[in-house]
């Protein structure tokens, strides 16, 4: 939960409950539509834990379906064996397509659906990105440094 980099990777039951309420609480709503997982635990051993966290959100009514992204299809198989996975948001586009072959398939197989993180290159595919604006980035936006 939270972001890459701002935020330690933590899946234990405790986070998952905490950042659950204060999402809750800071949207003012009592149930979140779909609650995703945005990184695998930086400690594998939390991923059940975690999962299990976020199932029993799931009965409770604090979220209505729950998902992944970044994650693999065998991390989704550890997940599906605790309770169903609803969505998974892997990096995909046009010139990001490594998950076609497994990720993708598992995801039709299982009936899990699949949201694209970063459709459009993170705006290389928007016909707006020339080599002048992307030389031009400000020292510190995160795709200068890209290839």
């Amino acid at each position: 939960m939270g972001h890459a980099g701002a935020s330690v990777r933590k899946l234990t039951a405790a986070s998952v409950r905490r950042e659950c309420e204060t999402a809750c609480g800071g949207c003012g709503v009592d149930t979140i539509d779909l609650y995703q997982v945005h990184w695998p635990p930086e400690n594998d051993a939390e991923l059940e834990e975690g999962w299990a966290e976020l199932a029993a959100l799931k009965r409770e009514g604090k979220a209505r379906w729950i998902g992944v992204s970044n994650f693999s299809v065998e991390q989704m198989k550890r997940a599906q064996a605790i309770a169903p996975v609803t969505s998974l948001q892997p990096p995909y586009s046009l010139v990001r397509r490594g998950v076609e072959a497994e990720a993708l398939t598992f995801c039709r197989k299982e009936h899990i659906g699949v949201i694209g993180l970063r459709a459009m290159a993170s705006g290389l595919l928007t016909g707006a990105m020339t080599r002048e604006r992307a030389a031009n980035l400000p020292a510190d936006d995160w795709r200068r440094p890209q290839p």
